[in-house]
């Protein structure tokens, strides 16, 4: 059928209406047309030991596939989509600054890179531990 304005929805629901099959259709279908236009999101909690990637205890992930985090070499880490990560369109969300000097940033529509280092120079292990990481993009 097709996507209704709220004012239409509403119209379809007063007191005394019994809506029809294709009133719950349009119902339905604006209903998921406005869950399409929402941001894909990853939300995680992620800890870093020794030389290891980083592993992340996901409490949201509306991505088409898994992300997975990977070790690149002392304090530099990725995480990775498949051609996900948008160019102007990718928000990078983490709590990592409290605990030490990090970059974070898209690489590219694939990758998330995470440099992580404790003030005197750049790749410092095991900083990340229970770091909330959020990625957000945006329709």
């Amino acid at each position: 059928m097709s996507v209704k304005t709220s004012a239409e929805l509403k119209a379809y629901f007063e007191t005394g209406d019994i809506p029809t099959q294709s009133q719950f259709i349009d119902l339905i279908d604006t209903i998921f047309n406005g869950e399409t236009a929402r941001p894909k999101e990853y939300i995680a909690s992620v800890t870093q030991s020794s030389t290891t990637a980083p592993v992340a205890t996901e409490q949201v992930n509306t991505f088409t596939v898994p992300l997975v985090w990977a070790y690149v070499g002392p304090g530099s880490y990725t995480l990775t989509s498949k051609s996900e990560f948008i160019d102007n369109k990718t928000i990078i969300i983490s709590t990592l600054e409290a605990s030490a000097y990090t970059r974070i940033f898209r690489t590219s529509a694939n990758v998330i890179t995470v440099l992580v280092y404790n003030g005197s120079f750049y790749g410092t292990d095991g900083l990340m531990t229970d770091v909330g990481f959020t990625v957000r993009v945006y329709p």
